[in-house]
């Protein structure tokens, strides 16, 4: 008869599914590993420990249930039916509970991120690799929500396979295809009623965005996986040509700016977020776009968050801390008043010069003329190829400053040194260069008191 399924037809289909799932998630795992697994209590977290559970591989399975502390009764009640369900087969069950909302709060950060945090630091407290029940389904919702946070091309790949010593191994299947293979097998599983809700942003894009493109093709989740697989493959070839090139551009403790800007822009933009990234430097793409720009006119600073900068000093691409100074308690209301570390700073009218070195007598004073200092003031330790030219003496390197001077070598990670959108023109324990030197026509100044011992 037209249109009739063949029952062994159909039960062969059913086990090669449950065989397909259960041999892809064991292939990630050695025999008789430890495995931590993230067991919510949901349809995705139950089918993952279920198929390492059935495993003919003699898994040593730790269920790890953190309790958000967010749905009362509910979110009791999964743990309980979590810790049951272990009990039940011998799986050590470990569980901690948490006021995520309290601590997103605190952190002033959203509910899903925190939850996210601490999930993975209570994972990595226990000890042995992680597994998470992650499905193409919640891969395919995160490349929509990087989509609408402006992400490039490697915030598209979304979430990966592995990470370090996190493990994904149901990303390639469905949130339905999972459903199913809980119902073929029986495995009992719990509704978070929050999913249910629009008030997170995943859930918005799973609920409205996702459902629209199934409705256009009910296969829509596995052609992005495909899609996927090949910008993780595209960006892995981008990342090794970036290093191989970061490494090229590296110079004097920064990056070469004629040669970053030489090349490939796809290429440009990785070496560059290499580089702030090394220097401990959280980027974004906007912050990129002003760096890009300031390496393309070979001059400029730019601002960074935690209070660093990038700026360029003879070519050279450094990220630097900022020359943030807090007040200095002389008591005059009229003058800009600063320190940093044990350099005192004062900027005023070159009438109050008298009044500073009078109450200043245990100081060690240096004095500059404010006026002829070009942009921001930048505070930094020493730079390959910085020059100086002392008054009365001919133009001379650093290097060659300090080793005249036969300054021991554990003095000479203390040296603080000025430039400004010129280059260098103060150096602490040798002086100003000539060019800030005070003169006649001099209205304004800088006053530098250095503390001596």
């Amino acid at each position: 008869m037209v249109g009739m399924v063949n029952l062994q037809d159909l039960l062969d289909w059913i086990c090669d599914t449950v065989n397909n799932i259960c041999d892809k998630v064991s292939s990630f795992f050695e025999y008789g590993e430890q495995i931590v697994v993230g067991v919510s209590g949901g349809a995705d977290s139950m089918a993952l420990i279920h198929c390492l559970y059935i495993s003919n591989k003699n898994f040593q399975l730790i269920a790890a249930h953190l309790n958000h502390g967010l749905r009362g009764e509910e979110s009791d009640s999964d743990e309980m039916f979590v810790s049951d369900w272990c009990k039940e087969r011998g799986i050590r069950f470990v569980c901690k509970r948490l006021d995520i909302g309290q601590i997103a709060k605190k952190k002033h950060i959203s509910i899903e991120l925190s939850g996210r945090n601490e999930r993975y630091k209570f994972f990595s407290k226990i000890g042995g690799r992680i597994a998470t029940a992650h499905t193409l389904s919640d891969r395919v919702e995160t490349m929509f929500f990087n989509m609408t946070r402006g992400t490039g091309t490697r915030g598209l790949c979304s979430t990966k396979y592995i990470r370090n010593n996190i493990v994904r191994p149901l990303l390639f299947f469905t949130r339905a295809e999972i459903e199913q293979y809980c119902k073929l097998n029986g495995v009992a599983y719990r509704n978070d009623s929050s999913n249910d809700s629009d008030d997170y942003t995943r859930n918005k894009i799973r609920h409205h965005v996702v459902t629209k493109l199934k409705s256009i093709n009910a296969h829509f989740e596995n052609h992005v996986g495909r899609l996927l697989d090949g910008l993780v493959c595209d960006e892995k070839f981008l990342t090794k040509i970036s290093n191989q090139e970061l490494k090229k551009a590296m110079s004097k403790g920064g990056i070469d700016v004629k040669y970053v800007n030489s090349l490939e822009y796809s290429i440009k933009i990785r070496v560059i977020d290499s580089f702030l990234k090394t220097s401990g430097v959280l980027t974004t793409y906007e912050m990129l776009m002003r760096v890009i720009t300031i390496c393309k006119n070979g001059c400029g600073r730019q601002s960074l968050p935690d209070d660093k900068f990038a700026a360029i000093h003879r070519g050279i691409l450094y990220v630097e801390s900022k020359s943030v100074v807090k007040p200095f308690d002389i008591l005059l209301p009229d003058v800009s008043k600063y320190y940093y570390k044990d350099l005192y700073f004062v900027i005023c009218d070159i009438s109050k010069y008298e009044y500073f070195l009078n109450i200043t007598q245990h100081l060690f004073l240096f004095m500059l003329d404010y006026g002829k200092i070009l942009g921001d003031i930048h505070i930094h330790s020493r730079h390959n190829g910085d020059k100086l030219k002392l008054l009365n003496r001919p133009t001379k390197t650093v290097k060659s400053l300090i080793q005249e001077s036969g300054m021991p070598s554990e003095d000479r990670d203390k040296l603080i040194f000025l430039s400004d959108d010129r280059g260098l023109f103060w150096a602490k324990s040798f002086g100003p260069d000539v060019r800030v030197l005070p003169d006649k026509t001099t209205k304004k100044v800088i006053l530098i008191f250095e503390l001596t011992n």
